[in-house]
């Protein structure tokens, strides 16, 4: 079996494709998918030597082929592919774009099963990110929905992952909160302080932390703009394999964010970055659950990564 997954909606494309491969790692185990990124393939005569010969010990394997652009040869071998009859292997093509006037563009539409993601209309849009935040456990008005997507974008990977930075401050999204932690000073101030904190500068976090205050950013704002930026400097670490290109691509960051993101993991471990993550979502567990001076707790908080990462 080969399916097709192709269109401009990389996000929805996305979650379909971790779905199923979901579901195959759950019915098969693990080591049953095999991602090969197509990008970094030149040689057709390469892919035979990846897939197996059709028996019992590939009938319960899939094999995911994800690309932007394909080669001629490499067309040319998954359109002979697609005609064989007796093809028994599970093969998912993950296509950024399709030449409709190919061969290969034809084949997949007949011949495999064939899923389109296009992009949502701005009323389709809306009523995604309303459930969208739902789903995440947080309340959206259709209003402030609407706000956020004529003011900041009807990308629905930046939108995710906005709305993900916004309910780290407050469950309850309104326009408020939206345009507080929208707040470009208050992004570069944090960005100055997470270089500080990295770079073992304890009284320079400290001042910074002190500044903010003093503008009046609420404590749980700072907090989850850190939280945001922290969560970041994790997926940039988990995938130090793929460039800030593909990582645009994948999860819709500002590509000037991942570049300090990148900056940052790359000066310190896994283990370390945990630690970092964990106290810091410590003190937001604390400061909900009850009342607590927050100024202190992030003071204390700036003193003791000055240990975690030394």
């Amino acid at each position: 079996m080969i399916m097709t997954l192709t269109g401009e909606n990389s996000f929805e494309k996305k979650l379909y494709l971790k779905s199923l491969i979901d579901q195959q790692r759950l019915q098969y185990g693990p080591y049953s998918v095999n991602e090969i990124d197509l990008d970094e393939i030149n040689d057709s005569a390469l892919l035979p030597e990846i897939l197996p010969s059709n028996n019992l010990f590939s009938a319960n394997l899939l094999y995911v082929f994800s690309a932007t652009t394909i080669n001629v040869e490499i067309r040319d071998y998954f359109s002979s592919l697609l005609q064989n009859e007796d093809l028994s292997i599970d093969i998912i093509l993950n296509l950024s774009k399709i030449d409709n006037k190919t061969i290969l563009a034809k084949l997949l539409k007949s011949k495999s099963k064939y899923c389109e993601f296009n992009k949502l209309d701005r009323v389709n849009l809306k009523k995604w990110l309303v459930n969208y935040v739902k789903q995440l456990g947080g309340e959206i008005k259709d209003s402030t929905a609407e706000y956020l997507i004529n003011n900041f974008s009807s990308d629905q990977f930046m939108l995710s992952t906005e709305i993900q930075k916004l309910i780290l401050y407050n469950q309850t999204i309104d326009i408020e909160n939206v345009k507080l932690l929208s707040d470009l000073s208050l992004k570069g101030d944090v960005f100055n302080l997470i270089e500080a904190i990295f770079t073992k500068q304890t009284t320079k976090s400290i001042a910074i932390y002190r500044h903010l205050r003093r503008q009046n950013q609420p404590s749980l704002a700072i907090i989850a703009t850190i939280g945001w930026s922290l969560t970041n400097i994790v997926l940039v670490k988990l995938a130090s394999a793929k460039t800030i290109d593909q990582l645009k691509l994948e999860s819709g960051i500002n590509p000037n964010s991942l570049s300090f993101s990148k900056k940052i993991a790359n000066t310190i471990s896994l283990n370390s970055l945990k630690k970092v993550v964990s106290q810091l979502s410590e003190i937001d567990f604390q400061s909900k659950k009850s009342a607590i001076n927050l100024d202190n707790a992030m003071e204390t908080y700036f003193l003791e990564l000055s240990v975690t990462l030394s």
